[in-house]
Formats: structure tokens, sequence, C-alpha cells
């Protein structure tokens, strides 16, 4: 793969980061609708029928129910051949009960990777502040 093409997958992370730090449901939506094909291998522990781009709706409108100000910051960004990786900080406050996290009122800090080839999953544990991650 060229340096353009790697360049050109880095910066469509990078946009998809830009449209959820607006924590702005729509806008995340229409990005989503815009970057994620129909079909894509959505992986999450979120109950539903729906899958692809639908299934990645889902888990916003959920994360930001529970994290109204969630904010990623990558911290480094590496792409090769088709991949892009990402180490994010993720930051935001706790405020509601949803299916699976009951409200701490506690800050989010977590340092997280994240990949097409290796998905995280960041879990909650109620009462807590801090987080760890499972695969």
């Amino acid at each position: 793969m060229s340096t353009a093409e790697v360049t050109s997958n880095k910066a469509t992370f990078k946009r998809f980061q830009d449209a959820v730090n607006t924590c702005d449901l729509q806008f995340i939506s229409k990005t989503i609708d815009e970057l994620v094909e129909p079909d894509a291998t959505i992986r999450t522990p979120l109950p539903g029928d729906a899958t692809g781009a639908q299934k990645l709706k889902q888990v916003w409108t959920v994360l930001l129910q529970a994290f109204p100000d969630l904010q990623l910051t990558i911290e480094d960004l590496i792409g090769e051949d088709d991949k892009v990786v990402a180490r994010i900080v993720c930051t935001g406050t706790h405020s509601v009960n949803t299916w699976a996290w009951h409200r701490a009122a506690n800050p989010l800090r977590t340092k997280r990777s994240s990949s097409s080839a290796s998905p995280t999953a960041v879990w909650l544990r109620p009462g807590e502040s801090s987080t760890s991650s499972r695969r």
C-alpha cells in the first residue's frame, strides 16, 4: 500500500475521532454512514439485532448516554498497509445509568489501543472510576 493510501486511512480515523468528540449523536451517525460499510463487522457486548454501521451507531448512543462529555485523544496513530492502530486516551464523566453501567458520577480516564485487527472493549465496574480491558 502506498504512503498516500496509509495517510488517507489515518485521516479517515482522525475524522471519525473528530466527529465523536463533538458529542453530537446526529453528526456522529452521519459520519458513521459516510465512513463505515453497512455490513461491517462490529463486535460489542451490547444487546440488539443491528449489524454493521447501525450497530456502531448503537454503541455511540449508549456511550454518550453514559458519558455525555466523552472525549477521545489520540496519543499515537500508526498506519501500515491497510491497517490503522491508535493509542487513545478516553475521558468523560459517568453521569447516567445504562444497561451495562451503574451511575458512579466518577470521571473516566483510560488509555486503550484500538485497531480493526485487534479491537479492545472497555468494561466499567460499578462504583469505580478505573477500567480494565478485555479482549
